[in-house]
């Protein structure tokens, strides 16, 4: 390409300039492709509840652990990216479902649930690699609690804290002295397949997303009301049904039946579980995560 006299580049060859377009074109679709998955809780979620349709068919809570490791397996075989369990499995039920289960946390990355509780006379001890590594002033912390089985976390990925206290939420507890991750925010690192970094000017940095937090490590969260309650349900797991909505994303696996908690909130009482996804909704969706 050579230069006129006035300084104005020659014109491109037809060919030259449709191709450049193109590839334009392309990067310009990259980039608002990649700007809808980072903010859309629904792009890199899915969520599977037991709710009461699955209790009328297989039972009330819990549920034998060869279903749940079951349904593990056919969330990995439909090309889940990874598992969260809401649910505690800190004690031994029989030996053949515990292996099932397992068996199935080792076929993709899992995330487990564990709680504070200092009534807890004999907790299982938490691997020191799910201890972060930056002392963290947090508001929740004790000295025992719920932890999963060796059998099982051994293979997980990840233990995250589901304590909740209100709002703010809670991105960190204390735990035997060291700071260990909430659930929530143990769900977003598995999601974006990324850790977090945190700050000193008290921000949590998780790829390109910026997430303000007071002095300890709590985010504002701004529930609305209206937010998307769609769900998989659990039976139609077992039965290899819709799990075409799971691949490539991160599947929450809950309760919404007839024995679950609820919690007060500025826009209502919440289920639990539900509300649990309302506030990762809010954090990724919302205005609390900068981009």
């Amino acid at each position: 390409m050579s230069l006129h006299k006035n300084g104005s580049c020659c014109k491109l060859p037809e060919k030259f300039r449709k191709l450049l377009n193109f590839f334009l074109a392309l990067l310009l679709l990259l980039v608002i492709t990649n700007s809808a998955v980072a903010n859309n809780f629904d792009d890199i979620f899915a969520v599977v509840f037991i709710d009461t349709q699955t209790e009328d068919k297989y039972g009330s809570i819990p549920l034998p652990r060869k279903l749940i490791a079951k349904a593990i397996h056919q969330l990995a075989k439909a090309g889940a990216n990874g598992v969260v369990l809401k649910f505690f499995v800190d004690r031994s039920k029989d030996a053949e479902g515990d292996q099932l289960l397992a068996n199935a946390i080792s076929e993709l990355p899992v995330v487990l649930q564990a709680r504070l509780d200092n009534n807890e006379m004999e907790p299982n001890e938490l691997p020191s690699r799910f201890l972060f590594s930056d002392e963290i002033n947090t508001q929740l912390s004790g000295q025992s609690g719920w932890i999963p089985l060796p059998l099982f976390s051994n293979f997980a990925s990840d233990i995250g804290f589901a304590d909740f206290n209100g709002f703010p939420v809670s991105l960190f507890v204390n735990y035997q002295g060291s700071a260990v991750k909430s659930l929530l925010l143990s769900s977003i690192e598995l999601a974006f397949d990324q850790k977090l970094r945190l700050q000193p000017d008290n921000t949590l940095i998780l790829g390109d997303w910026v997430f303000p937090v007071d002095k300890f490590k709590r985010v504002n969260v701004n529930l609305k009301s209206g937010m998307d309650e769609t769900y998989i349900p659990f039976h139609e797991v077992l039965d290899n049904k819709n799990l075409g909505r799971v691949k490539g994303k991160t599947v929450i696996l809950g309760y919404h039946g007839h024995k679950i908690q609820t919690i007060k909130t500025a826009i209502g009482t919440i289920p639990a579980h539900l509300l649990f996804i309302k506030i990762l909704q809010a954090l990724l969706d919302g205005d609390n995560g900068v981009k």
